[in-house]
C-alpha cells in the first residue's frame, strides 16, 4: 500500500497592507496641472501631474532685435505613477514650486502581506521549507489570520 503523507502547520499571523511607494517630482519647476486626484486608481505610468520647467536662454538670445526681452520658454515634465494601485496621497497643488525628487504623494499597491512566526516545535515538524501556504481569514477583515503551511513528504 502506498500513499502520500501531508503535514499541515497552523500559524497565527498578521495581515498588513504592502507599503505605499513614494511619488516624487522628476524636475525642478512649478506644478502646472494635476490630472489625477487623490483616491483614484492608477496604472503604472499614468501621468499624475506635470511640472513646468523654465528653459534658460543663451544671454545673446534673450532680447529681440528691438532690445526687448524675449518671452520665457518652458518644457513640461510628467510625473508618473511608479506602480499600479491607489493614489493614497497627493501633497502638491497647482502653482507650487518643486525641487527635483521632492515628495509629492504616495501610491498604495493593491496587495497585502501575511507574516507569522513558527514555534520551535512547529519547525521540527517540517522536514523542508514548505513550497506553498494558504491563508484563511475567519470572520471578515481583521488584522490577524491563520496561515497553513503545507508540506508533502512523499510515499508510504
Amino acid at each position: 500500500m502506498t500513499g502520500t503523507i501531508t503535514n499541515d502547520v497552523v500559524i497565527t499571523a498578521a495581515v498588513s497592507a504592502d507599503p505605499a511607494v513614494p511619488l516624487k517630482s522628476t524636475a525642478a519647476g512649478t506644478v502646472n496641472r494635476i490630472f489625477i486626484t487623490q483616491g483614484a486608481t492608477v496604472a503604472q505610468g499614468d501621468v499624475i501631474f506635470n511640472v513646468k520647467v523654465p528653459i534658460e536662454r543663451d544671454p545673446a538670445d534673450s532680447v529681440d532685435a528691438e532690445g526687448k526681452p524675449k518671452p520665457a520658454i518652458f518644457r513640461y515634465e510628467d510625473v508618473e505613477a511608479p506602480i499600479a494601485g491607489t493614489l493614497s496621497s497627493l501633497s502638491v497643488i497647482e502653482g507650487q514650486e518643486l525641487a527635483v525628487g521632492a515628495a509629492a504623494g504616495n501610491v498604495a499597491p493593491p496587495s497585502f502581506s501575511v507574516s507569522g512566526s513558527l514555534e520551535p516545535a512547529q519547525q521540527y515538524r517540517l522536514l523542508n521549507r514548505p513550497g506553498e501556504a494558504s491563508v484563511t481569514i475567519t470572520g471578515g477583515p481583521v488584522s490577524y489570520t491563520h496561515l497553513r503551511a503545507h508540506e508533502t513528504r512523499g510515499n508510504l
